[in-house]
Formats: C-alpha cells, sequence, structure tokens
C-alpha cells in the first residue's frame, strides 16, 4: 500500500492521502457524479461508504479492544455484529483502535474501538483522522477521470505524451488506462530501492515491461502514482493542489487533505510497528 504523506510542492503522488470521513459526508459521495470507470480496486460507488469510511489505525499489540462511543439509534443487531467483527480483526492484526461507520437504508451509524495513541491513551472518535492507505488509488483513479471530462487528456493516450522526460522510452507504447489499470507491462509493487522523489523519472526512462502492455494485470504502487502524476500535469497544476481543488472539496470531504494540518494534528492516529 501506499502510505504517508504528500506535501503541496508538486512533488508525484507516490504517496497517500490522508482522511477522516466525518457525519454527513457519505452524501457527498453519492452525489459525486464523475465517471467511476476504470476497472480497478474499489473503484465501483457502490464500494465507497464501506471502504472509505471503515478505517484501521496501524498495528501494535492491544489486548482488550474496548468499544468508546456507538449510537443508539444503531439497526437492530448491527452493534453487536460490528462489535464481534471489530474484535476479530483487532485480534487479528493487533490494531490498537479502529473505527468503523456504516451507511444502513440512509441512517448513519459510528463506532469506535480503542486507541489513537497509545503513549497517552487518547481514544478513537468519529473524527480521529487515519491514513487511507491505498484507498488513495481510487482519488487518483479520479482525479484522472476528471482530467478526462475537461478534455485536458484521454486515457487512451500514450504516458509519454503528457510526460515529457518519458519520450523515447517504454511509455511511447503504455496508455494512461494500461497505468491506470494496472496493466503497464509489470511494474513492481514498491519502487525499487533507491528510487525517491529525486530520480524516480530516471527509473521511468530505464524501465522494461515484462509483457505487452494491457495484457498483463499487476498491482504497483508505481503504476498508479505515475497515473497521478500525469493527470496532475495534464490539468497544469501540483497533484496535491489538483487533488484538493478537483476531487475533495468538490465531493464535499471537508477533513480529507494531503497533510494533516496543525491544528488536527491532536486528531491523528499514530501508526505502530
Amino acid at each position: 500500500m501506499c502510505s504517508g504523506s504528500l506535501r503541496s510542492t508538486g512533488q508525484p503522488p507516490w504517496r497517500a492521502i490522508r482522511c477522516e470521513c466525518g457525519p454527513g459526508e457519505s452524501e457527498a459521495w453519492q452525489r459525486f457524479r464523475l465517471p467511476f470507470f476504470l476497472n480497478f480496486y474499489a473503484m465501483q460507488r457502490r464500494h465507497f461508504n464501506y471502504s472509505v469510511l471503515s478505517r484501521a489505525a496501524a498495528c501494535t499489540s492491544f489486548a482488550a479492544l474496548r468499544s468508546i462511543a456507538q449510537p443508539a439509534s444503531a439497526p437492530s443487531g448491527l452493534e453487536a455484529t460490528i462489535r464481534t467483527a471489530a474484535a476479530r480483526v483487532a485480534s487479528e492484526f493487533s490494531l490498537p483502535g479502529l473505527a468503523i461507520g456504516i451507511t444502513h437504508q440512509g441512517q448513519k451509524s459510528y463506532f469506535n474501538f480503542g486507541a489513537a495513541d497509545v503513549s497517552t491513551g487518547r481514544v478513537v472518535t468519529e473524527h480521529t483522522l487515519f491514513e487511507v492507505g491505498s484507498v488513495s488509488k481510487v482519488f487518483t483513479a479520479t482525479l484522472g477521470a476528471y482530467a478526462q471530462a475537461v478534455g485536458a487528456l484521454k486515457l487512451s493516450d500514450m504516458a509519454s505524451q503528457h510526460c515529457a522526460p518519458l519520450r523515447g522510452s517504454a511509455f511511447d507504447r503504455i496508455s494512461l488506462l494500461d497505468l491506470a489499470t494496472y496493466t503497464a507491462g509489470g511494474l513492481p509493487l514498491p519502487f525499487p530501492k533507491g528510487v525517491d522523489s529525486t530520480n524516480v523519472l530516471d527509473y521511468f526512462r530505464q524501465w522494461k515491461p515484462s509483457y505487452a502492455p494491457g495484457t498483463t494485470r499487476v498491482y504497483s504502487n508505481p503504476s498508479i502514482g505515475l497515473f497521478g502524476h500525469i493527470a496532475a500535469l495534464a490539468l497544469n497544476a501540483p497533484f496535491a493542489d489538483a487533488m484538493q481543488n478537483q476531487v475533495l472539496n468538490p465531493m464535499g470531504l471537508r477533513n480529507t487533505s494531503m497533510t494533516v494540518p496543525p491544528s488536527r494534528m491532536p486528531d491523528y492516529a499514530w501508526g505502530y510497528d
């Protein structure tokens, strides 16, 4: 999964968005009408309420996961189901804390368990900020869909058409759709050791595919990362700005951002090894 945060410096989006989905935000997802047609993980709109509203802190040893708060109006049987599922997941993955949001027949229920900060005992609440991990790929794909919708690019375009440093490389024959659907030809899951924002385009220039583009799906952070970088280039904006202004703000995701504002750091859920 992608992890961490991306500062608004124009760097490529190789890392993830931080996100909190609070009360009222699921309707924004439902109203958003961009064409979610890219066929890869979690791109079906029906998946959003559960993928984005279900959030977990990183792992640590926490033996007794306890419930902090849940609404009295939860549908009959839902609370017991959530408690059982949360306990099982917490045990399996050694989670210090967990927050779950469910939308069922238009009714929202929130369930918060455990600690957001083990060292202080600060508990998880509906306002706790978690890193979304690879759900960030859904946001990145949405930005690309937006770029096509406004005529800034076509998914059938070759990647090098929009990224001059890649001209003359394998990306002359790899489309944006190939990048978005992980069919570029075998880009790896993580970047190789030593590749960072200072030399990532050099890595792409020398990379050689193992498969013909469009034929073999290999889940890859570099693939979707390059797709997001090119989408932002086509929109003539740094990735962080394009994401915030063209995706997050129009969706009404007021508590979702590329970096955690200093004023919200007390709500941040720390990760643990």
